[in-house]
């Protein structure tokens, strides 16, 4: 009986290392994702019921992250422009660290219902 298996994918990093070589390193990406991590968000969302049943929830920090930035970046915009920029562009794929959720992007309900927390 075999023992071991090989868990072996081609596409094994979710980014490249070098980063920087696709998102310029003046990019203001860097200054907001520094901000952010030396900002505690939790002091300023509603406190969560738990939920037992469903698929698990977004973290709730990166979906503040994708729509700060998303205003940051562009101003005002609505929620589904900020679902189509998680499609398309590599700077909110690295602020949610490379995995939106299992199936893909954050969808425009989940975006809209993140930026009520």
């Amino acid at each position: 009986m075999k023992t071991t298996r090989i868990d072996y994918t081609p596409i094994q990093l979710k980014f490249p290392v070098g980063i920087e070589e696709i998102i310029k390193v003046n990019d203001p990406v860097y200054s907001f994702r520094e901000v952010m991590a030396h900002i505690d968000p939790e002091k300023y969302f509603v406190a969560e019921k738990g939920h037992e049943m469903g698929r698990p929830r977004y973290d709730r920090e990166k979906l503040l992250k994708i729509v700060l930035f998303a205003f940051m970046e562009n101003g005002y915009c609505s929620v589904r422009q900020i679902q189509k920029l998680c499609e398309t562009d590599i700077r909110f794929l690295w602020l949610l660290d490379g995995e939106p959720n299992r199936e893909g992007e954050p969808g425009a309900d989940t975006v809209s219902r993140g930026s009520t927390l």
